[in-house]
C-alpha cells in the first residue's frame, strides 16, 4: 500500500512492457476471449500445473487450519473469478488469499516482464470488479519467524472476524 512503491514498481513494469499488439487484438475480440476463459480451456491450462499447494501455500494452509480460519484452498483450479484461479476463498465472505513469489509478481524484483494482470495491483482490480477483497501473502513473508502473527494481522485488517 506505499504509494511510491507503487509508483516504482509501475515504472519498472512499464520498462519491462513489450506485450506485442498482435495479443493485445487477439484479446479485444469476444470470440478469442471466451475460448481462452472457457471451463475446458481453464482445465488445459492447469493439466501440466502442480494441483497441490507449493510450500508458502502450505505454510500459510497451515496457519489457517491452526487459526481455524473461514478459508479453503482452491488453487489446485476448484474455483475460478475473472479468468483466475485464486489460492484460498473465504468460506463466508467474498474473500481471496493469494500467495504471491516475489519473482513472478512483484514488477521490482521480478526476472522477467510481469504482465499486469499478474501483478498485486492488477490482482485487485480483477477481484474488485467480480465484488472480491483480496489479500496478498508474499512468500517471504511467510519465511520470517513471525509469520502467523503477520498473516492475522492482514486478515484483520480485510474484515476476516474472530482474529
Amino acid at each position: 500500500n506505499n504509494p511510491e512503491y507503487k509508483e516504482k514498481a509501475m515504472r519498472a513494469l512499464l520498462k519491462f512492457s513489450t506485450n506485442s499488439e498482435w495479443k493485445k487484438t487477439l484479446w479485444r475480440k469476444p470470440e478469442y476471449r471466451q475460448k481462452m476463459l472457457s471451463e475446458e480451456n481453464k482445465r488445459k491450462r492447469l493439466n501440466g500445473l502442480i494441483k497441490h499447494p507449493n510450500r508458502p501455500e502450505s505454510t500459510l494452509l497451515r496457519i489457517i487450519e491452526k487459526n481455524n480460519l473461514p478459508f479453503r484452498y482452491v488453487g489446485d483450479g476448484a474455483f475460478w473469478i475473472g479468468g483466475i484461479n485464486p489460492d484460498f476463498v473465504g468460506i463466508n465472505k467474498q474473500l481471496v488469499i493469494e500467495v504471491f513469489g516475489r519473482i513472478f509478481h512483484d514488477p521490482m524484483k521480478a526476472i522477467r516482464r510481469i504482465p499486469y494482470y499478474q501483478t498485486e495491483w492488477g490482482r485487485h482490480e480483477i477481484f474488485e470488479r467480480h465484488n472480491w477483497k483480496l489479500c496478498v501473502i508474499w512468500d517471504d513473508e511467510l519465511e520470517k519467524s513471525n509469520a502467523e502473527e503477520i498473516i492475522l494481522a492482514r486478515l484483520k485488517n480485510i474484515g476476516v472476524g474472530g482474529i
